[in-house]
């Protein structure tokens, strides 16, 4: 369980490291604006700007869905690319405690995570998967890390 623990937290932080180090290779997508209750405020709420990327050479395409309170908003094939890629969707959520669910079919994995929403967020969802054959085999799993502040694709 601790090592399980360690492993995401690590793949969380790779995940930041990597759209920072590797921002200069993207190309950004202004994304789907979300619809249904948390944007039914219009410019009410806080901004949250969500980049997703499948990070796994050996599932390409993979399936992704994103939801945030039920509310699907993500639902589509990402290449790995140079795993380099980070697709951006511009949200709104409102003040609170917020439940990000991601899953894949093709990938074989789920995630679950509630974060606060206080101002604006910065956030990431990752697709990993390495197979016992790699010199670092990684389980098939969802990262998920926020920021506070913008995260710096340049």
């Amino acid at each position: 369980m601790r090592i399980a623990r360690l492993v995401l937290i690590s793949m969380a932080m790779l995940s930041i490291l990597c759209i920072v180090a590797c921002a200069g290779n993207q190309r950004q997508s202004a994304g789907p604006v979300a619809s249904g209750p948390e944007a039914a405020a219009g410019e009410e709420g806080f901004a949250f700007t969500l980049y997703v990327s499948n990070q796994c050479p050996t599932v390409s395409p993979v399936d992704i869905r994103v939801w945030i309170d039920e509310e699907i908003v993500v639902d589509e094939q990402f290449e790995v690319g140079n795993q380099h890629v980070w697709k951006k969707f511009e949200l709104r959520l409102p003040e609170g405690e917020h439940t990000l669910r991601a899953g894949s079919t093709s990938g074989e994995a789920d995630f679950e995570k509630t974060f606060e929403v206080v101002g604006d967020l910065w956030a990431t969802v990752g697709y990993w998967y390495y197979s016992e054959e790699h010199y670092n085999p990684t389980p098939r799993q969802f990262s998920f890390a926020t920021s506070e502040e913008p995260i710096n694709f340049q």
